[in-house]
């Protein structure tokens, strides 16, 4: 049993008072730095959320080596895990761009 609030909610709670409490009141390069911490804790509460098929690492680390090795290049099959790869990285890293938002 994990003690509560979990991982991801102390993540979420610490990106709302950042976002909300305490961005709005600095200027200049300070907002910039909470702000690009902001996405940082955005990014790692997106990646502990994932389900972990989405990051697979192992998997793109073979596609990588298969791809390198000259095996798989050209492929429907190659093309969708590929997609896939991109897809689940951009929907941790920036998911507005999935969405067009």
């Amino acid at each position: 049993m994990r003690d509560r609030p979990d991982a991801e909610a102390l993540i979420a709670e610490c990106l709302r008072v950042l976002r909300e409490e305490l961005a709005p009141g600095l200027h200049g390069e300070a907002r910039f730095k909470a702000l690009m911490i902001a996405n940082a804790l955005g990014m790692a509460g997106r990646e502990l959320a994932a389900p972990a098929e989405q990051v697979d690492g192992e998997a793109a680390a073979r596609l990588v080596a298969a791809l390198r090795g000259g095996k798989g290049g050209g492929s429907t099959e190659t093309y969708a895990a590929l997609k896939r790869d991109v897809e689940a990285r951009v929907a941790i890293s920036n998911p507005k761009a999935l969405t067009g938002g």
